[in-house]
């Protein structure tokens, strides 16, 4: 459950990440500047968001129908 709790608050941090490059584009740059490519920054930004989706899925849906 540790692990679970851990991963949802990674994607809830990556999501609010994701809303903030949504409304503004220089959220990446003003507030990583040694991040210069937006690309790498968008993918480091948006890595929470994927472990987490993925995490979760596994515990809540592949473990209940795969036994």
């Amino acid at each position: 459950m540790l692990i679970i709790a851990i991963f949802k608050s990674l994607a809830i941090i990556g999501f609010a990440y994701f809303l903030a490059g949504i409304i503004s584009d220089n959220f990446y740059t003003s507030l990583y500047p040694w991040i210069d490519d937006y690309f790498w920054a968008k993918t480091i930004m948006h890595a929470p968001i994927y472990f987490g989706v993925l995490i979760i899925g596994y515990f809540m849906f592949i473990r209940k129908y795969i036994k």
